[in-house]
């Protein structure tokens, strides 16, 4: 569609395309860029940086398939992980990061079938939401019924694009470090964890300190009935595995 410039104002282009009744507004890359980096720390749970962050997605997705580069660092791209995070929707973005983090947990513990049946609608409800980088895409696209052998490469690709690098675990131990990672650093549920838990915590004479804390705070959470109070419980348990968690857990 052709385009008319009908002038210029500071780092605006006033443009109109041919068939349009009124003109619009043409702003730079690196300018759209540094409006969002100032609402992403100003304004996080906007839905202006929302709509900000959609055009700046767009763009930097019409730059790649042009072969372009970008005006600013490549460093400065808006990662899938910052997409996800920068969700306005307080509720959809804890539910998508919920989602993610469970997904990445099944596939560390193993899980292929659960992962597959998680990680298709995962991706259609991330694209939904915005967030639509083409490892996402490519999940999305996984035909119903893929195998793990068939979705593999494209599902861990996915998580890693938003900062959920998986490995699947050689022994049992590996296992549990696993498990206890995805429940302090992935948003796995507490549901999720409990179970393995109880059936690995050693008798009261040889439990360590994170497995007598975590029994206390597990039956704290059972008794507990309100919504609320039992969220700050199952915080409380994720702030204390990663009291316990070694550095490399939390890259």
């Amino acid at each position: 569609m052709a385009i008319e410039e009908l002038g210029r104002a500071g780092g605006l282009v006033l443009a109109q395309h041919v068939g349009r009744r009124f003109p619009g507004a043409l702003i730079q890359g690196d300018t759209l860029f540094s409006l969002y980096e100032d609402l992403a720390e100003e304004a996080s749970d906007s839905y202006t940086l929302e709509r900000v962050r959609e055009w700046l997605g767009g763009y930097e997705r019409a730059l790649d398939e042009l072969g372009l580069d970008l005006p600013y660092p490549n460093a400065g791209r808006v990662t899938p992980q910052q997409m996800l995070m920068s969700v306005g929707d307080q509720r959809l973005r804890a539910s998508l990061r919920e989602r993610t983090g469970r997904l990445a947990g099944m596939v560390a513990l193993g899980r292929h079938l659960d992962a597959m049946d998680q990680a298709i609608p995962l991706a259609c409800d991330l694209i939904v939401a915005g967030i639509e980088p083409q490892s996402v895409v490519a999940v999305a696209q996984l035909p119903p019924g893929s195998t793990w052998r068939d979705g593999r490469d494209a599902v861990v690709t996915m998580l890693a694009s938003l900062s959920y690098t998986v490995e699947e675990p050689l022994n049992p131990d590996d296992k549990w470090e696993v498990l206890l990672r995805a429940f302090a650093y992935w948003e796995l549920p507490p549901e999720h964890f409990l179970g393995p838990f109880l059936q690995r915590v050693p008798g009261v004479d040889t439990q360590s300190e994170l497995d007598r804390e975590l029994l206390l705070l597990f039956d704290e959470l059972d008794h507990e009935t309100e919504a609320v109070r039992r969220a700050a419980v199952v915080e409380r348990m994720r702030r204390l595995v990663r009291a316990h968690s070694p550095e490399r857990w939390r890259t």
